[in-house]
């Protein structure tokens, strides 16, 4: 239950929206302060403008969120305790900028570190101007394409996932009013079917739900809208919608709630998807008669929401790699995963400048704790 809208909005953090500019900018990526004279110029007669040029991995992390280049020149060997290879993979994680490398290196192992950051373009020193402006041109080009293909596969599972969401809606309305009538009747063979087809139905919808938020999140369009929450109720709602769900697994699923919470600024959209994320997992990976809980708290100047069950739990090597992107642990019997729901819960969760700690024990079962302070500095 909202308390009074405030107008504090963050957005999800996401890479620094591009400024805007008429030539395509070049971050220069150069240790030896001769050869980066000598980029520089080449660069700027090729029409392009120069950022740099830096020395170090992290100048040249704080070039590229400060100023979004649409390419990198990277040199292998620079100075300080990140080299080009490993700072051209901090780029592509966070920004997805394209790397041409620049070395004097051209040996086996240095090619094959290399190859794992997808670069656009690999010159060895001494640069030709002619090679370089080739180089340059093409990796342009390919990141040009690669960008408009991105796109239109982000436009065309979003338009999937709006399309696809309002029926489903709709047919597992249906499907409930029909077991409404079947379950007294006795039809037991009937009721069966119908329970394994809400089940089918109640995934594919998650799925969607899914798919369309990690689209808002990659894009950059989830705003995060603060208001006044009371995080019980938030918990309460999710119990009732998961509740149908957690009955034709054959499961418990329990609500106990502090009764000395005070409200917290967070957006409900979005703080209800990480609590449904949570439990439907839950749900999904523990075996019939099993248990899964909500609880809250006040912990240390924090609300914490938490989630367990009673399922098979995550081994120890496995946490670090929960909330990675389309992450499915090899196992997984259930195919219907998208990997995406802990990649959500993380995002979202940091957002709000809170946090994630994972508790499990293989067999036993698992516990998700959402920490959300009580007062939060915006980004």
């Amino acid at each position: 239950m909202d308390l009074g809208a405030s107008e504090r909005v963050v957005y999800v953090a996401q890479p620094a929206q591009q400024h805007c500019h008429i030539m395509e900018k070049i971050l220069i990526v150069e240790d030896e302060s001769i050869i980066a004279m000598e980029l520089e110029n080449h660069v700027r007669r090729m029409g392009y403008e120069v950022i740099g040029p830096v020395s170090t991995g992290d100048a040249a992390l704080a070039k590229a969120a400060d100023y979004q280049p649409d390419i990198v020149l990277m040199d292998i060997r620079i100075q300080g305790d990140k080299d080009g290879i490993e700072t051209a993979e901090a780029m592509r994680s966070r920004f997805k900028m394209p790397i041409i490398y620049l070395t004097a290196h051209a040996d086996e192992r240095t090619i094959e570190r290399a190859k794992v950051t997808e670069p656009l373009g690999y010159l060895v020193k001494p640069l030709r101007e002619h090679e370089l402006r080739a180089a340059i041109t093409v990796a342009l080009h390919r990141h040009k394409m690669n960008q408009a293909l991105e796109q239109q596969r982000r436009d065309f599972l979003a338009m999937l996932t709006h399309d696809i969401a309002n029926p489903l809606h709709l047919i597992l309305g249906y499907a409930d009013l029909l077991a409404e009538e079947i379950t007294p009747a006795g039809m037991k063979q009937a009721e069966n079917l119908l329970r394994q087809l809400r089940a089918n139905i109640f995934t594919i919808a998650e799925l969607t739900a899914n798919y369309a938020m990690a689209l808002a999140i990659e894009g950059g369009r989830f705003p995060i809208v603060r208001t006044r929450l009371r995080v019980n109720e938030l918990l309460n709602r999710v119990n009732e919608k998961y509740a149908a769900e957690a009955s034709n697994r054959g499961l418990s699923l329990e609500t106990q709630v502090s009764q000395e919470l005070p409200p917290i600024e967070g957006d409900g959209t979005a703080l209800e998807r990480v609590v449904a994320n949570l439990v439907y997992n839950a749900l999904r990976f523990t075996p019939r008669g099993g248990r899964v809980s909500l609880t809250s708290a006040l912990r240390d100047g924090a609300v914490v929401l938490s989630v367990s069950d009673t399922g098979r739990g995550v081994p120890p090597e496995e946490i670090p790699l929960l909330f990675e992107k389309y992450w499915r642990h090899a196992g997984d019997t259930d195919k219907l995963g998208s990997g995406l729901g802990l990649f959500i819960v993380k995002s979202l969760v940091e957002a709000h400048g809170g946090k994630v700690e994972v508790e499990s024990v293989p067999g036993q079962g698992t516990c998700f704790q959402v920490i959300l302070p009580l007062t939060t500095r915006l980004a």
